[in-house]
C-alpha cells in the first residue's frame, strides 16, 4: 500500500472524508485523481474512506492500493498507445485497398492521432465512471495527531 499524510478538513455524511495533502509526483498516474482536487500549487484534497472516524482537524494516514496504481498506468499509457498503432496500420491497410492514390503516411498519422484522440476519450469516461467505486477510492488508516 502507497501511504500519504494529510489533515481533515470535513467529514461527508456518506462515510467519507476531505484530506488536504501534499502534492506528489505518484498523483499524475493515480486511479483515484478523479475525486481529488487541486489546492494551489502543492496541496490537493483527496476524498477518502473514513472508517476510524476521524474528525476535522486530524492529522491521518491514508492508502492508495498499488493496484490501482498500476491500472491507472496501464490506463493512461497503454490504451491510448495501442490506439495509436492501430489507427497506423488501419490507415496503411486502409490507403492500399481503398485509395492506393492517396498519401498511406498521411492518412495513417491522422488515423493514429485520432484513434489516440479517441483512447483519451474512453479513458475518460471510462474513469469518471468508476471513481466513484469504493475499491479507487483512498482510504484512510490511522489517526496520526487528533485534533485539539
Amino acid at each position: 500500500m502507497i501511504e500519504e499524510k494529510g489533515t481533515i478538513l470535513e467529514i461527508t455524511g456518506e462515510g467519507l472524508a476531505l484530506i488536504k495533502t501534499e502534492k506528489n509526483e505518484a498523483c499524475d498516474g493515480c486511479g483515484s485523481k478523479e475525486i481529488c482536487r487541486s489546492v494551489g500549487e502543492s496541496d490537493m484534497v483527496v476524498e477518502a474512506e473514513n472508517p476510524v472516524n476521524a474528525r476535522v482537524g486530524d492529522e491521518v494516514v491514508f492508502t492508495v492500493a498499488p493496484v490501482e496504481m498500476l491500472r491507472a498506468g496501464a490506463l493512461l499509457y497503454l490504451i491510448p498507445l495501442i490506439g495509436f498503432i492501430a489507427g497506423v496500420v488501419l490507415g496503411q491497410v486502409a490507403v492500399a485497398s481503398l485509395a492506393p492514390s492517396w498519401n498511406a503516411d498521411l492518412l495513417s498519422a491522422a488515423l493514429g492521432f485520432l484513434f489516440v484522440a479517441l483512447a483519451f476519450g474512453g479513458v475518460k469516461i471510462y474513469t469518471g465512471t468508476t471513481a466513484r467505486e469504493s475499491a479507487m477510492r483512498p482510504k484512510i488508516i490511522r489517526i496520526t495527531k487528533a485534533a485539539g
